[in-house]
This record gives structure tokens, C-alpha cells and sequence, in this order.
């Protein structure tokens, strides 16, 4: 009995261990992710949206994730690249996502952008925020790191369709 404590003793000083803040992955949900600097110039996201559409007129968000790097990278993520999110005027998040685990491997040397397109369609009218967020692993020179960058957010006011 007094193993089996000390093991869960130990385990529980174990998991309370600080993170290397370059092996945490950053939560892009939370805020800006704080990457080092020259990670930082490495890429760099970006959405557009239109300002104003129609209540059930779909529309079209793209995501753009910009490669700076001159190096060649392997990117690793999943099928997209961006999860995307849409919340109303009280923050709610009222999408939702379907996000498949199947890995996509992306070779790219120099710079590169590599864009998404996000179409969706929002029923009531109202004022409404959409933003992205990219998660993917970076292999260089034989490492591996994991990132998560929130995009800009985009306003979009969605009003009566007038017939």
C-alpha cells in the first residue's frame, strides 16, 4: 500500500512539471501564439471575408497560410490546415466542425502560400465574428515542432434578405 502511494505521489509531482515553452504547443485558441522570433518570420496567416451578406447567402472565408522561408520545410497537418470559427455578438461559437485526422504532408521550398476556402452560410441577422486557426507540425533539418497561429478575425454583418 504504501508503494502504490508513493507512486501516485510521484506521478502527480511528475505531471505538475513545467512545460519547455518550445516543446508546448501554443494554444492559438486562447490568443496570439508567442513564438520565438525567428520562428515568427518563418509564416504568418491571414483570412478575408466579405463584410456584408444576406441572411442563407452562403459565402466564401479564405485562409491564407504565408511561408517566408526560403528553406525547405515539411509542413504536417491534418486534410485542412484551418479549423475555422464564426460566433455571434455574444461570443458564442455557433459552427461547428468536422475535422478528419488523416495527415496531409506538404513539401515546400521557398516561399509559398498555401490557401483554404471556408463556405458557410448564417441564418439570422446580426453582427458576427470569423477567424482560423492553423495547427500543423514543422519538420526542419530532421526536427519537429508543433504550432497552432490564430488568424486575424474578420467582421461580418449579416442582414434581412429584403424581397
Amino acid at each position: 500500500m504504501k508503494v502504490f502511494i508513493a507512486l501516485v505521489v510521484c506521478l502527480s509531482l511528475y505531471g505538475c512539471q513545467s512545460l519547455e515553452e518550445d516543446k508546448a504547443m501554443m494554444n492559438g485558441w486562447e490568443g496570439s501564439p508567442k513564438l520565438e522570433k525567428q520562428e515568427a518570420s518563418l509564416f504568418s496567416t491571414n483570412i478575408s471575408a466579405p463584410k456584408k451578406v444576406k441572411c442563407n447567402e452562403m459565402f466564401t472565408v479564405i485562409g491564407d497560410f504565408d511561408v517566408k522561408s526560403n528553406q525547405k520545410l515539411q509542413i504536417v497537418s491534418r486534410e485542412k490546415l484551418f479549423t475555422f470559427l464564426v460566433k455571434d455578438s455574444s461570443g458564442r461559437q455557433i459552427n461547428s466542425s468536422f475535422v478528419t485526422d488523416a495527415g496531409k504532408i506538404r513539401e515546400v521550398s521557398g516561399k509559398t502560400t498555401i490557401s483554404e476556402n471556408f463556405n458557410y452560410k448564417i441564418k439570422e441577422p446580426g453582427s458576427y465574428e470569423i477567424s482560423a486557426v492553423a495547427e500543423f507540425t514543422i519538420t526542419k533539418s530532421g526536427k519537429a515542432s508543433n504550432y497552432t497561429i490564430k488568424t486575424n478575425t474578420q467582421r461580418i454583418e449579416v442582414i434581412e434578405d429584403e424581397q
